[in-house]
């Protein structure tokens, strides 16, 4: 079986930039979590960035999406048929939103469209990628529900808002009028050019929010964040903040999210500093099978991360962090132990060489991987070892460039910060 790859031969900086970006949907943190990081990072990014996750590309889904089902149920269609016309919708907005675009500007509008590559055979489409956000942001008004459960019991609801008949045969409506949506959609897309309850999607549909968008999506995280906590989303929507970033440290803040922003980026330093070692153990392994490797090793990379990161983890209280965790999240027995024991290596070593080599740090790295990937570890299995694909997780600069090298986890920065951008942009445009 051949491994897939990617590459690019002349083409313009914006071209170029639109390619990176899709890469960076294949991140080993977002794809892997060999160490066993992952609860704990995804924890802190629904604080964060709430109601988003990493195969998401575009806000404005959220409203497609919605359309289709609010056309599903207009058509009184359930079960098989509200499943197979929720997919031919789908695959209309894909062929019009991939369409041939007449200028660079129109292309860079409909970037990231959800199946421009796999076409038929996409297997997550929209729907399922946004389904949990729509019921978290209260679009959609039943979180209990599944997607496939509401598709299969729309029959009931429509039988539940029919209007009565009494014995003259008046018809009534019924006494408490329920709705699976947000009313509020109604006057969204009432208002909004392309999107249509009635006709369908525009053929000149792109992924600009309009006004009445952006501020019903500023509203809905918002509502959010007062029923559930702050989060950087809202708060960064309420300074129409424009500028990219790339992890949560990097933006303006509220005060009552300081202190876990500020244990999110030692934890990703932390995990950077653990993986680096974690990949120098499997590099030594495959050399010592006589297999190639992209890098020798990680001690120069090593060195330049326990550089750069020793000073903040000298003074992170770990005892704080992991007793915010515990209430956000369920850890593993093994995170507290592992944790406490390899930071506590990290600050009592000399210098970077010594820690990458240090007997018990790697053994208790080695013992990690086992309890996160008791079947599949790669350490000392050679089944497992072959079929690392080194250059691939490895990603180059990611592991190797001094000026990227403290961090690992962005906590769903990426697409939170799309998020932000499109909203913002949204907001400013004239009614």
């Amino acid at each position: 079986m051949m491994t897939p790859s990617f590459g690019w031969l002349d083409l313009s900086d914006s071209e170029q930039r639109r390619a990176r970006e899709y890469l960076r949907q294949f991140r080993t943190e977002g794809t892997l979590d060999e160490l066993g990081f992952g609860i704990v990072r995804d924890a802190l990014a629904d604080v964060f960035f709430p109601a988003t996750n990493t195969i998401m590309t575009h806000s404005r889904y959220l409203f497609f999406v919605a359309a289709a089902l609010l056309r599903v149920e207009r058509e009184r269609l359930s079960g098989g048929q509200a499943a197979r016309r929720l997919k031919m919708l789908e695959d209309e907005l894909r062929k019009i939103l991939s369409r041939d675009s007449a200028s660079e500007d129109d292309a860079e509008k409909n970037y990231g469209v959800i199946g421009a590559l796999a076409k038929d055979n996409l297997r997550r489409y929209p729907s399922s990628i946004y389904w949990n956000a729509l019921k978290r942001l209260g679009l959609f008004k039943r979180p209990e529900w599944g997607l496939t459960y509401y598709l299969g019991h729309l029959d009931d609801y429509y039988k539940l808002i029919a209007p009565k008949r009494d014995d003259d045969k008046t018809s009534h409506p019924p006494l408490a009028p329920t709705h699976n949506w947000d009313p509020g959609l109604n006057d969204v897309f009432s208002s909004t050019t392309g999107l249509s309850l009635n006709d369908g999607f525009s053929p000149k549909l792109d992924f600009g929010l309009g006004p009445a968008e952006a501020g019903y999506l500023t509203a809905r995280f918002q509502a959010l964040a007062q029923c559930q906590g702050p989060s950087l989303l809202a708060h960064l929507l309420a300074r129409q903040h424009q500028s990219p970033f790339a992890f949560p440290w990097e933006v303006p803040c509220p005060d009552t999210l300081k202190p876990l922003v500020n244990h999110a980026r030692a934890f990703s330093m932390f995990a950077k500093g653990a993986t680096l070692q974690y990949y120098d153990l499997l590099i030594e392994e495959r050399k010592a099978q006589g297999w190639s490797s992209p890098v020798d090793g990680f001690e120069q990379p090593f060195a330049e991360w326990w550089s750069q990161t020793r000073e903040t983890l000298a003074v992170w209280d770990l005892r704080d962090f992991l007793d915010l965790i515990k209430k956000k999240c369920r850890t593993r027995p093994n995170d507290a132990p592992f944790l406490t024991r390899w930071l506590k290596m990290c600050l009592e070593a000399k210098d970077g060489a010594s820690l990458l080599r240090d007997p018990d740090a790697r053994r208790l790295v080695i013992n990690r991987e086992k309890a996160v990937r008791p079947v599949k570890h790669r350490i000392g299995q050679e089944k497992y070892l072959r079929q690392w694909d080194p250059q691939k997780s490895l990603e180059g600069a990611e592991y190797t460039d001094p000026q990227r090298l403290p961090y690992l986890l962005d906590f769903r920065s990426y697409i939170g910060g799309v998020f932000v951008r499109e909203v913002v942009a949204g907001l400013k445009q004239k009614p």
